[in-house]
């Protein structure tokens, strides 16, 4: 036998073992910690601030709440990779785990497991950082101040709570209302990850995910979508996209 052929077999064999050793248990840990106490509204003091100090201020606030928010997305997503190993490996899913892949299809849509991982993912917290600061004018807006919305999500549903625009009262739209921030950002994270209007930036992120290299601005560029402006909007995300990787440089 070659040494190339014997390294080959080695390396075959200590994968099948690291993929099957860990899920040959009965059933997968499907327990969910959430980190952290939920901020419930967005700051008054963000309003009369000076530029500059609102800038640090509201990166150093949203920062947390970020993180909480994607590492549940990202507890979500680890608990659907085991139980795709354990379908790989041919070992019997629990009722448990069949029923937790239901109620992530539910939320997160999609017909099979594939579909849900490309879904159930994180967004770089630079990226809804930069979003939510543009959208809202650093925690400065109404839509902030009053509805907990940092990221101008609307709502054509009557009978969902929101603001109606006080440039545009006839519209046919509101601007969602949430009890918290966190449910704010919760909701914006599950947007991006579900709607059809960004399945060029979930393509984008798988990619970037098997290549375990994530690159904001990039994704930035698939968000085309997300507002009326166009690329004019992508050039202002991307502005405020290097502002807030400066900020998070200093403060990290």
């Amino acid at each position: 036998m070659s040494m190339r052929l014997f390294i080959f077999i080695l390396v075959l064999f200590s994968t099948a073992y690291a993929w099957s050793w860990p899920f040959t248990q009965d059933s997968t840990d499907l327990d969910v910690n959430v980190l952290g106490e939920i901020a419930v509204n967005v700051p008054e003091k963000f309003v009369n601030m000076n530029e500059q100090q609102r800038k640090a201020e509201f990166v150093g606030w949203l920062l947390p709440i970020v993180e909480r928010q994607n590492n549940i997305v990202e507890q979500h997503r680890n608990i659907i990779l085991k139980i795709q190993r354990k379908e790989f490996l041919s070992i019997a899913l629990t009722t448990e785990e069949l029923d937790f892949i239901k109620l992530m299809q539910v939320k997160y849509g999609g017909n099979n497991i594939l579909d849900l991982l490309e879904r159930v993912n994180t967004i770089p917290t630079s990226l809804v950082i930069a979003q939510a600061a543009l959208e809202s004018g650093w925690g400065s807006s109404r839509f902030a101040q009053e509805g907990n919305n940092l990221f101008g999500i609307r709502t054509y549903d009557k009978d969902v709570p929101g603001l109606t625009p006080l440039k545009n009262k006839n519209a046919n739209f509101k601007v969602r209302s949430y009890t918290t921030v966190d449910d704010g950002v919760a909701n914006y994270l599950l947007l991006l990850n579900t709607h059809h209007a960004y399945n060029e930036f979930r393509i984008a992120r798988a990619y970037m995910t098997h290549r375990f290299i994530v690159d904001a601005h990039a994704l930035a560029d698939t968000l085309l979508d997300y507002s009326e402006l166009g690329s004019q909007y992508i050039e202002m995300v991307h502005l405020h996209l290097t502002n807030i990787e400066r900020i998070l440089n200093v403060i990290r």
